[in-house]
Protein backbone atom coordinates (compact mmCIF):
# COMPACT_ATOMS: atom_id res chain seq x y z
CA UNK A 1 0.00 0.00 0.00
CA UNK A 2 1.26 3.59 -0.75
CA UNK A 3 0.44 5.32 2.45
CA UNK A 4 2.62 6.90 5.18
CA UNK A 5 5.65 5.42 5.63
CA UNK A 6 5.51 3.92 9.26
CA UNK A 7 9.40 4.71 10.15
CA UNK A 8 9.91 8.16 10.34
CA UNK A 9 14.04 7.96 9.96
CA UNK A 10 15.25 9.13 6.60
CA UNK A 11 16.80 6.40 4.00
CA UNK A 12 19.82 7.20 1.97
CA UNK A 13 17.52 7.64 -1.42
CA UNK A 14 15.05 10.42 0.49
CA UNK A 15 18.07 12.89 0.83
CA UNK A 16 17.93 12.88 -2.96
CA UNK A 17 14.54 14.35 -3.03
CA UNK A 18 15.74 17.62 -2.20
CA UNK A 19 17.94 20.27 -4.10
CA UNK A 20 20.48 21.84 -1.74
CA UNK A 21 22.82 25.10 -2.15
CA UNK A 22 26.25 24.01 -3.21
CA UNK A 23 27.99 26.50 -1.05
CA UNK A 24 27.34 29.01 1.33
CA UNK A 25 23.59 30.17 2.79
CA UNK A 26 20.33 31.86 1.90
CA UNK A 27 18.23 33.81 4.14
CA UNK A 28 15.71 31.86 6.47
CA UNK A 29 14.05 33.00 9.73
CA UNK A 30 13.97 30.72 13.09
CA UNK A 31 11.16 31.56 15.03
CA UNK A 32 11.01 30.24 18.91
CA UNK A 33 8.10 30.79 21.30
CA UNK A 34 8.70 28.78 24.42
CA UNK A 35 6.16 28.55 27.22
CA UNK A 36 7.84 31.23 29.14
CA UNK A 37 8.70 33.78 26.78
CA UNK A 38 6.07 36.12 26.08
CA UNK A 39 6.43 36.90 22.85
CA UNK A 40 8.35 35.13 19.81
CA UNK A 41 11.91 35.43 19.03
CA UNK A 42 13.18 35.57 16.04
CA UNK A 43 16.42 34.88 14.40
CA UNK A 44 17.48 35.69 10.63
CA UNK A 45 20.00 32.49 9.38
CA UNK A 46 21.50 34.30 5.79
CA UNK A 47 25.86 32.95 6.23
CA UNK A 48 27.41 29.80 7.39
CA UNK A 49 28.16 31.81 10.83
CA UNK A 50 24.75 32.09 11.94
CA UNK A 51 23.43 28.69 10.91
CA UNK A 52 26.36 27.29 12.95
CA UNK A 53 26.16 30.26 15.95
CA UNK A 54 21.92 29.36 15.82
CA UNK A 55 22.74 25.15 15.75
CA UNK A 56 24.66 25.54 18.94
CA UNK A 57 22.53 27.92 20.77
CA UNK A 58 18.93 26.76 19.50
CA UNK A 59 19.44 22.75 18.88
CA UNK A 60 22.00 21.98 21.48
CA UNK A 61 19.70 21.33 24.00
CA UNK A 62 18.43 17.85 24.00
CA UNK A 63 14.97 17.32 22.20
CA UNK A 64 13.23 16.19 25.13
CA UNK A 65 14.45 19.20 27.36
CA UNK A 66 12.10 20.70 28.90
CA UNK A 67 13.53 24.07 28.25
CA UNK A 68 12.86 23.79 24.53
CA UNK A 69 8.66 23.14 25.58
CA UNK A 70 7.23 25.79 23.11
CA UNK A 71 7.03 26.23 19.12
CA UNK A 72 10.18 25.98 16.87
CA UNK A 73 9.39 27.29 13.72
CA UNK A 74 11.69 27.23 10.88
CA UNK A 75 11.32 29.40 7.49
CA UNK A 76 13.15 28.36 4.58
CA UNK A 77 13.23 31.06 1.56
CA UNK A 78 13.02 29.96 -1.95
CA UNK A 79 15.57 28.89 -3.44
CA UNK A 80 17.12 30.96 -6.31
CA UNK A 81 15.93 29.95 -9.75
CA UNK A 82 17.16 26.83 -11.84
CA UNK A 83 16.09 28.11 -15.43
CA UNK A 84 15.37 31.80 -16.27
CA UNK A 85 11.67 32.03 -15.42
CA UNK A 86 11.09 29.08 -13.77
CA UNK A 87 10.72 29.41 -9.97
CA UNK A 88 12.18 26.62 -7.78
CA UNK A 89 9.90 24.05 -6.36
CA UNK A 90 9.66 23.89 -2.15
CA UNK A 91 11.96 21.04 -2.27
CA UNK A 92 14.92 23.33 -3.41
CA UNK A 93 16.62 24.39 -0.20
CA UNK A 94 18.57 27.50 0.32
CA UNK A 95 20.96 25.86 2.37
CA UNK A 96 23.81 23.21 2.06
CA UNK A 97 23.20 19.02 2.84
CA UNK A 98 25.53 18.77 5.68
CA UNK A 99 23.13 21.42 7.50
CA UNK A 100 20.04 19.84 6.28
CA UNK A 101 21.52 16.41 7.86
CA UNK A 102 21.14 18.44 11.06
CA UNK A 103 17.50 19.87 10.84
CA UNK A 104 16.30 16.48 9.81
CA UNK A 105 16.79 14.36 13.42
CA UNK A 106 16.93 17.79 15.60
CA UNK A 107 13.75 19.26 14.00
CA UNK A 108 12.15 15.52 14.03
CA UNK A 109 11.36 15.63 9.94
CA UNK A 110 9.32 12.52 9.43
CA UNK A 111 10.57 10.85 6.52
CA UNK A 112 7.01 11.65 4.83
CA UNK A 113 8.07 15.07 3.64
CA UNK A 114 9.82 13.51 0.77
CA UNK A 115 6.60 12.33 -1.17
CA UNK A 116 4.25 14.96 -0.50
CA UNK A 117 7.10 17.93 -1.41
CA UNK A 118 7.99 15.73 -4.29
CA UNK A 119 3.95 15.92 -5.78
CA UNK A 120 2.72 18.55 -7.41
CA UNK A 121 -1.00 18.66 -6.05
CA UNK A 122 -2.76 19.91 -2.63
CA UNK A 123 -1.85 17.38 0.23
CA UNK A 124 -2.73 17.18 3.62
CA UNK A 125 -1.38 14.01 5.51
CA UNK A 126 -0.99 12.79 9.33
CA UNK A 127 0.18 10.32 11.83
CA UNK A 128 1.57 9.39 14.90
CA UNK A 129 4.40 7.20 15.87
CA UNK A 130 7.28 6.55 18.72
CA UNK A 131 10.51 7.87 18.17
CA UNK A 132 13.79 6.18 19.00
CA UNK A 133 13.08 7.47 22.55
CA UNK A 134 10.26 5.08 22.54
CA UNK A 135 8.18 9.34 22.96
CA UNK A 136 4.97 9.68 20.82
CA UNK A 137 5.15 11.91 18.11
CA UNK A 138 2.38 13.49 15.81
CA UNK A 139 3.66 14.29 12.46
CA UNK A 140 1.70 16.44 9.71
CA UNK A 141 2.00 17.62 6.19
CA UNK A 142 1.38 19.42 3.68
CA UNK A 143 1.11 20.94 1.02
CA UNK A 144 0.12 23.30 -1.90
CA UNK A 145 -1.35 23.24 -5.66
CA UNK A 146 1.58 24.26 -7.92
CA UNK A 147 -0.63 24.93 -10.44
CA UNK A 148 -0.46 28.54 -9.02
CA UNK A 149 3.03 30.72 -8.39
CA UNK A 150 4.46 30.74 -4.61
CA UNK A 151 3.37 27.56 -3.93
CA UNK A 152 4.53 25.93 -0.18
CA UNK A 153 5.11 22.93 1.71
CA UNK A 154 4.72 22.25 5.39
CA UNK A 155 6.11 19.44 8.31
CA UNK A 156 5.42 19.43 11.53
CA UNK A 157 5.84 17.50 14.35
CA UNK A 158 4.23 17.37 18.09
CA UNK A 159 5.75 15.97 20.65
CA UNK A 160 2.88 15.63 23.85
CA UNK A 161 5.42 14.61 26.78
CA UNK A 162 7.30 17.93 26.08
CA UNK A 163 4.10 20.20 24.57
CA UNK A 164 7.01 20.73 22.01
CA UNK A 165 6.55 21.40 18.20
CA UNK A 166 8.90 21.64 15.67
CA UNK A 167 7.75 23.15 12.27
CA UNK A 168 9.02 23.85 8.33
CA UNK A 169 7.61 25.63 5.99
CA UNK A 170 9.24 25.29 2.73
CA UNK A 171 9.35 27.13 0.00
CA UNK A 172 8.68 31.21 1.22
CA UNK A 173 9.18 34.17 -0.13
CA UNK A 174 9.49 37.30 1.95
CA UNK A 175 6.09 38.59 1.66
CA UNK A 176 4.61 34.71 2.94
CA UNK A 177 7.58 34.97 5.49
CA UNK A 178 6.30 38.20 6.94
CA UNK A 179 2.71 37.05 6.93
CA UNK A 180 3.59 34.19 8.78
CA UNK A 181 5.90 35.86 11.28
CA UNK A 182 2.55 38.38 11.75
CA UNK A 183 0.19 35.51 12.17
CA UNK A 184 2.30 33.40 15.08
CA UNK A 185 2.72 36.62 17.57
CA UNK A 186 -0.82 37.18 16.83
CA UNK A 187 -1.99 33.74 17.93
CA UNK A 188 -1.10 33.93 21.44
CA UNK A 189 -1.91 31.08 23.52
CA UNK A 190 -3.40 29.32 20.55
CA UNK A 191 -0.14 29.00 19.11
CA UNK A 192 0.86 26.25 21.18
CA UNK A 193 -1.50 24.23 19.96
CA UNK A 194 0.01 21.50 17.24
CA UNK A 195 -2.34 22.35 14.85
CA UNK A 196 -2.04 25.92 14.21
CA UNK A 197 0.70 26.40 12.59
CA UNK A 198 -1.17 24.19 9.86
CA UNK A 199 -3.91 26.94 10.38
CA UNK A 200 -1.46 29.26 9.71
CA UNK A 201 -0.35 27.17 6.23
CA UNK A 202 -4.62 26.68 5.61
CA UNK A 203 -4.74 30.90 5.92
CA UNK A 204 -1.82 31.17 3.36
CA UNK A 205 -3.26 29.18 0.87
CA UNK A 206 -6.68 30.77 1.05
CA UNK A 207 -5.20 34.02 0.63
CA UNK A 208 -3.09 32.75 -2.66
CA UNK A 209 -6.52 31.38 -3.82
CA UNK A 210 -8.86 33.83 -3.26
CA UNK A 211 -6.39 36.31 -4.87
CA UNK A 212 -5.96 34.58 -8.05
CA UNK A 213 -9.91 34.01 -8.31
CA UNK A 214 -10.17 37.98 -8.11
CA UNK A 215 -7.48 39.09 -10.14
CA UNK A 216 -9.64 36.90 -12.95
CA UNK A 217 -12.52 38.72 -11.68
CA UNK A 218 -11.09 41.55 -12.61
CA UNK A 219 -9.87 41.06 -15.83
CA UNK A 220 -13.26 39.60 -16.57
CA UNK A 221 -14.92 43.13 -15.13
CA UNK A 222 -13.00 45.01 -17.23
CA UNK A 223 -14.17 43.37 -20.60
CA UNK A 224 -17.66 43.82 -19.25
CA UNK A 225 -18.40 45.03 -22.56
CA UNK A 226 -18.60 41.08 -24.30
CA UNK A 227 -21.86 40.95 -22.28
CA UNK A 228 -22.89 44.02 -24.84
CA UNK A 229 -25.95 43.45 -26.85
CA UNK A 230 -23.92 44.47 -29.77
CA UNK A 231 -21.91 40.79 -30.18
CA UNK A 232 -25.53 39.36 -30.48
CA UNK A 233 -25.52 41.61 -33.74
CA UNK A 234 -24.13 39.52 -36.72
CA UNK A 235 -23.08 42.57 -38.89
CA UNK A 236 -20.28 43.10 -36.60
CA UNK A 237 -17.23 41.66 -37.37
CA UNK A 238 -15.64 39.00 -35.08
CA UNK A 239 -12.51 40.22 -33.16
CA UNK A 240 -10.22 37.53 -33.16
CA UNK A 241 -7.98 38.53 -30.72
CA UNK A 242 -10.49 39.38 -28.15
CA UNK A 243 -12.11 35.85 -28.94
CA UNK A 244 -8.58 34.41 -27.82
CA UNK A 245 -8.66 36.48 -24.77
CA UNK A 246 -11.91 35.33 -23.50
CA UNK A 247 -11.16 31.44 -24.15
CA UNK A 248 -8.04 32.62 -22.15
CA UNK A 249 -9.76 33.40 -18.91
CA UNK A 250 -12.78 30.68 -19.28
CA UNK A 251 -10.15 28.56 -19.21
CA UNK A 252 -8.34 29.86 -16.40
CA UNK A 253 -11.64 29.77 -14.19
CA UNK A 254 -11.97 26.32 -14.62
CA UNK A 255 -8.47 25.21 -13.70
CA UNK A 256 -8.76 27.76 -10.86
CA UNK A 257 -12.20 26.08 -9.66
CA UNK A 258 -10.48 22.71 -9.78
CA UNK A 259 -7.74 23.65 -7.60
CA UNK A 260 -9.85 25.13 -4.92
CA UNK A 261 -12.05 21.79 -5.28
CA UNK A 262 -8.92 20.19 -4.54
CA UNK A 263 -7.91 22.34 -1.38
CA UNK A 264 -11.27 21.95 -0.08
CA UNK A 265 -10.92 18.18 0.30
CA UNK A 266 -7.58 18.85 2.05
CA UNK A 267 -9.20 21.13 4.66
CA UNK A 268 -12.11 18.54 4.92
CA UNK A 269 -9.58 16.16 6.10
CA UNK A 270 -8.11 18.44 8.47
CA UNK A 271 -11.00 19.49 9.82
CA UNK A 272 -12.05 15.97 10.59
CA UNK A 273 -8.77 15.59 12.39
CA UNK A 274 -9.07 18.04 14.80
CA UNK A 275 -11.56 15.65 16.34
CA UNK A 276 -9.34 12.57 16.00
CA UNK A 277 -6.29 14.74 17.91
CA UNK A 278 -8.88 15.26 20.61
CA UNK A 279 -9.82 11.81 21.11
CA UNK A 280 -6.09 10.94 21.25
CA UNK A 281 -5.46 13.86 23.80
CA UNK A 282 -8.12 12.66 25.92
CA UNK A 283 -7.06 8.72 25.79
CA UNK A 284 -3.12 10.28 26.45
CA UNK A 285 -3.89 12.13 29.51
CA UNK A 286 -7.06 9.68 30.64
CA UNK A 287 -4.09 7.77 33.12
CA UNK A 288 -3.56 11.03 34.55
CA UNK A 289 -7.40 11.84 34.92
CA UNK A 290 -6.02 13.07 38.36
CA UNK A 291 -3.58 15.63 37.20
CA UNK A 292 -5.56 18.56 36.81
CA UNK A 293 -3.40 20.17 34.86
CA UNK A 294 -3.45 18.06 32.28
CA UNK A 295 -7.23 18.25 32.39
CA UNK A 296 -7.00 22.04 32.19
CA UNK A 297 -4.32 21.63 29.11
CA UNK A 298 -6.69 18.82 27.58
CA UNK A 299 -10.01 21.04 27.56
CA UNK A 300 -7.42 24.20 26.27
CA UNK A 301 -6.37 22.22 23.31
CA UNK A 302 -9.90 21.21 22.73
CA UNK A 303 -11.10 24.50 22.54
CA UNK A 304 -8.47 26.34 20.89
CA UNK A 305 -9.53 23.26 17.86
CA UNK A 306 -12.38 24.45 18.06
CA UNK A 307 -11.81 28.06 17.16
CA UNK A 308 -9.53 26.05 13.97
CA UNK A 309 -12.61 24.21 13.26
CA UNK A 310 -14.54 27.08 13.10
CA UNK A 311 -12.11 29.21 11.35
CA UNK A 312 -11.64 26.32 8.52
CA UNK A 313 -15.19 26.31 8.20
CA UNK A 314 -15.69 29.76 7.19
CA UNK A 315 -12.95 29.35 4.68
CA UNK A 316 -14.54 26.43 2.64
CA UNK A 317 -17.21 28.68 2.52
CA UNK A 318 -15.57 31.25 1.27
CA UNK A 319 -14.07 28.53 -1.17
CA UNK A 320 -17.38 27.79 -2.56
CA UNK A 321 -18.42 31.82 -3.29
CA UNK A 322 -15.06 31.71 -5.59
CA UNK A 323 -15.89 28.59 -6.68
CA UNK A 324 -19.29 29.98 -7.53
CA UNK A 325 -17.37 33.26 -9.44
CA UNK A 326 -15.34 31.25 -11.29
CA UNK A 327 -18.35 28.80 -12.44
CA UNK A 328 -20.38 32.30 -13.31
CA UNK A 329 -17.37 33.83 -15.53
CA UNK A 330 -16.52 30.29 -17.51
CA UNK A 331 -19.91 30.24 -18.21
CA UNK A 332 -20.72 34.12 -19.42
CA UNK A 333 -17.60 33.71 -21.44
CA UNK A 334 -18.29 30.11 -22.68
CA UNK A 335 -21.96 31.51 -24.19
CA UNK A 336 -20.41 34.53 -25.67
CA UNK A 337 -17.50 32.51 -27.36
CA UNK A 338 -20.59 30.05 -28.84
CA UNK A 339 -22.55 33.32 -30.02
CA UNK A 340 -19.42 34.16 -31.35
CA UNK A 341 -18.60 31.19 -33.55
CA UNK A 342 -22.49 30.51 -34.45
CA UNK A 343 -22.27 34.21 -35.83
CA UNK A 344 -18.57 32.67 -37.62
CA UNK A 345 -20.88 29.78 -38.63
CA UNK A 346 -24.19 31.66 -39.79
CA UNK A 347 -21.79 34.25 -42.04
CA UNK A 348 -20.23 31.29 -43.52
CA UNK A 349 -23.54 29.56 -44.48
CA UNK A 350 -25.02 32.84 -45.71
CA UNK A 351 -21.50 33.27 -47.79
CA UNK A 352 -21.96 29.79 -49.38
CA UNK A 353 -25.81 30.40 -49.99
CA UNK A 354 -24.42 33.63 -52.22
CA UNK A 355 -21.72 31.40 -53.73
CA UNK A 356 -24.45 29.02 -54.67
CA UNK A 357 -26.59 31.25 -56.13
CA UNK A 358 -23.92 33.30 -57.88
CA UNK A 359 -22.87 29.63 -59.58
CA UNK A 360 -26.47 28.94 -60.42
CA UNK A 361 -26.84 32.06 -62.43
CA UNK A 362 -23.65 31.62 -63.99
CA UNK A 363 -24.60 28.30 -64.96
CA UNK A 364 -27.95 29.43 -66.16
CA UNK A 365 -26.23 31.75 -68.82
CA UNK A 366 -24.08 29.68 -69.52
CA UNK A 367 -26.40 27.26 -70.32
CA UNK A 368 -28.51 30.11 -72.31
CA UNK A 369 -25.61 31.65 -74.59
CA UNK A 370 -24.75 27.39 -75.35
CA UNK A 371 -28.26 27.17 -76.82
CA UNK A 372 -27.86 30.77 -78.70
CA UNK A 373 -24.57 29.53 -80.41
CA UNK A 374 -26.34 26.56 -81.04
CA UNK A 375 -28.82 28.19 -82.70
CA UNK A 376 -26.98 30.55 -84.52
CA UNK A 377 -24.92 27.64 -86.19
CA UNK A 378 -27.53 26.15 -87.24
CA UNK A 379 -28.88 29.08 -88.81
CA UNK A 380 -25.60 29.33 -90.49
CA UNK A 381 -25.39 25.82 -92.10
CA UNK A 382 -29.40 26.61 -93.57
CA UNK A 383 -28.22 29.61 -95.05
CA UNK A 384 -25.10 27.79 -96.92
Amino acid sequence: MDWMPADPTFLPNDWRIFGYKEEGAQDARAIRKLQKDETPVVDVLSTEESWERWFSNAIGISPLDKEREGVHLLLCSRAPEVFEGDPSPPSYLPFTLPIWELLVPSWHVHRGITRVISRRVACFSATKYLNCSEQLEFSYLARMSAGLPDDLALSTTYIPATKSQFCIVYGCNKSQMQKIQRRISLAGDGLHHPLTTVGIFAEIERERLVNAVDDLVDQFSLRAEVLDMKYWNTDIPVDNRKTRENLAICLRSRELADQIRSTKRQISKFISHIDRFNEWMTGINSEGANNTSDVKETMKLREIGERIKGRLQDILHEYDDKIDECKMMSESLSLIMQTQWNQIAQKDSTTNTKIARVNNMIAIETKTESIQMNFKSMEADNLV
